[in-house]
């Protein structure tokens, strides 16, 4: 305990002491008189400038999506068609796409979209899919403020078996965004139609 007391009380002193010596090393002048000076003020016109008359392109970003299952035992492909009434928010929304559209050494590739009562397929910017579990955002179809998010589960492994009959195989909430913002929110249940797609 002794020696604890005596650390704490060197470490003091050696701060202190170094306080101290900065501040007698650097003794700062006081502060100069600021000297007003007339500044005449002159106003500088630029000259008009011409636009490009070719709108500069956008960026389209590429879509993410991660398909994390084995292809052999588990078919998630086809259309997932809304099962019962659908709110008045969502009057528009028909159905899900999903499918699996190559298999190569860098992994599977595919697409997630969502079909509107427009004809417009609301495209993926980010989408994960698994054995038990579907998560997408797309965005805007056409430069509109709408975009959609679905966060979900498969009811169901035996997906081929469903496929066609009034049976749900998929749950999960659909988000309706307007420019980024939630407007709407509902949990739907889906049958698969197995050749939408």
């Amino acid at each position: 305990m002794r020696s604890l007391v005596l650390h704490i009380a060197v470490m003091m002193i050696c701060f202190l002491s170094s306080v101290g010596l900065n501040r007698m090393l650097s003794k700062q002048s006081p502060p100069k008189a600021i000297e007003h000076q007339n500044c005449e003020s002159t106003i500088v016109t630029a000259a008009p400038t011409s636009l490009p008359s070719t709108p500069t392109p956008v960026a389209i970003p590429t879509p993410k999506l991660i398909f994390d299952y084995d292809a052999a035992k588990f078919t998630p492909d086809g259309g997932y068609v809304i099962m019962g009434r659908k709110p008045k928010e969502f009057r528009e929304v028909n159905s899900l796409g999903l499918a699996l559209t190559e298999i190569n050494r860098d992994g599977m590739s595919g697409y997630i979209d969502l079909d509107t009562e427009t004809g417009d397929y609301q495209t993926t910017l980010f989408g994960f899919v698994t054995e038990r579990r579907v998560v997408f955002e797309t965005e805007p179809a056409d430069g509109g403020p709408y975009s959609y998010r679905f966060e979900g589960e498969f009811l169901r492994k035996n997906l081929v078996y469903a496929a066609d009959k009034n049976i749900a195989v998929l749950r999960g909430t659909l988000t309706k965004m307007k420019y980024g913002r939630t407007v709407a929110e509902h949990v739907f249940e889906f049958r698969l139609e197995s050749d939408r797609c």
